[in-house]
């Protein structure tokens, strides 16, 4: 079963936050995407290594985004192919074994990755984003078009915390994606806690 929260992390930030991502998914994080443009081969499979130690202590679910051959080499539950860029030629045909998801900013996008066979999409940015601040968000009203639309789940990234985490699953999202929500905030077991029980998990 696909996960209803899904924590984007960097290679640093497994390797620094180990511990608290363990705590995370033992309180009830039941996903984990490994998504770090800025890291190497090894890097990656190092922190591929250690979320796969970690993930199944906790049976959650974990992927790797963008690159095929890590995700393959640490055994990881799902891989996920970015809007653009190397993973994009790597659709779901070509990865068997893996729950595949795509990254996509449009219905039309949105709508071709499920014609491709993706088991999911993420549609983003939902809301104004520390991570990308200049990106125009989406809005809730263009979430509930994509959702009503696709027959495969959809995921709301950007901006999602525990404020407006509900407004998304009321819009039709499957899940939420998040990362400042959790890395950037006092308390990340507070918060992951406060957006689990805003989506009524």
């Amino acid at each position: 079963m696909l996960p209803r929260m899904l924590l984007l992390v960097t290679c640093e930030q497994v390797i620094s936050h180990c511990d608290i991502l363990e705590q995370a998914t033992t309180a009830g994080l039941d996903g984990i995407m490994l998504r770090d443009k800025r890291a190497n081969g090894g890097q990656l499979c190092q922190a591929g290594h250690q979320l796969r130690q970690l993930c199944s202590r906790t049976s959650t679910f974990w992927a790797v985004n963008e690159h095929l051959d890590i995700a393959q080499v640490c055994d990881s539950d799902g891989f996920h192919s970015p809007a653009v860029g190397t993973g994009t030629e790597d659709s779901k045909f070509h990865c068997p074994g893996f729950v595949s998801g795509k990254s996509v900013h449009s219905l039309d996008e949105a709508v071709t990755a499920e014609t491709e066979g993706f088991s999911y999409v993420l549609y983003s940015p939902i809301f104004t984003s520390s991570c990308k601040p200049d990106c125009i968000p989406k809005g809730l009203d263009s979430l509930r078009e994509v959702t009503s639309t696709l027959r495969i789940p959809v995921y709301a990234l950007g901006g999602v915390d525990a404020t407006n985490a509900r407004a998304c699953r009321a819009a039709g999202a499957y899940g939420v994606a998040f990362i400042s929500a959790f890395f950037q905030s006092g308390n990340p077991l507070v918060s992951m806690q406060n957006m689990k029980q805003e989506l009524e998990l």
